[in-house]
């Protein structure tokens, strides 16, 4: 995709605070039936080296906290 691109400017700004952790790690992030929604916002099934990201414990137990992202 084009660096301009919609969808690749979402897909950077979603993967961007995943990137630190991942540095020394070798990580297949695949982004599954990516659209758009209709607020200019994008969805996507994430799976990390085949695994489903929405499947995750970890992850879903962080979900139930009130989680802040900073940008």
């Amino acid at each position: 995709m084009p660096a301009g691109n919609a969808a690749s400017i979402a897909v950077r700004a979603a993967s961007t605070p995943c990137s630190p952790s991942m540095i020394h790690q070798s990580k297949r992030v695949v982004l599954h039936d990516l659209r758009e929604l209709g607020d200019g916002t994008f969805a996507a099934t994430v799976t990390v080296n085949e695994a489903n990201v929405a499947s995750d414990t970890f992850l879903m137990e962080l979900q139930g906290r009130g989680v802040s992202t900073t940008r």
